[in-house]
């Protein structure tokens, strides 16, 4: 499979499968689905942190994220193609 036809097949799955979750599972969030809006909110007020620290935060989970994967993508990517260097 390629030319994308992986992602799509990866995309479409995941929207059935979160689109079953969602009305499975609408009774017991249906309090905070329809709770009100709370206006404009960004992380650092919602999590009562000061925004140095939230810049700070995001910036470093980001970058495990970018760690984390390329990890996977050698590890994972020489046990597929069975490449050993």
């Amino acid at each position: 499979m390629a030319g994308g036809r992986i992602d799509g097949a990866v995309f479409v799955g995941g929207l059935i499968i979160g689109s079953a979750l969602f009305s499975e599972l609408f009774t017991l969030i249906e309090p905070i689905y329809k709770s009100g809006a709370m206006g404009r909110i960004f992380l650092n007020d919602f999590f009562g942190l000061p925004l140095g620290m939230t810049i700070l935060a995001v910036t470093v989970v980001g970058i495990l994220f970018i760690v984390f994967f390329a990890f996977l993508e050698t590890t994972l990517g020489k046990k597929i193609s069975g490449r050993t260097n």
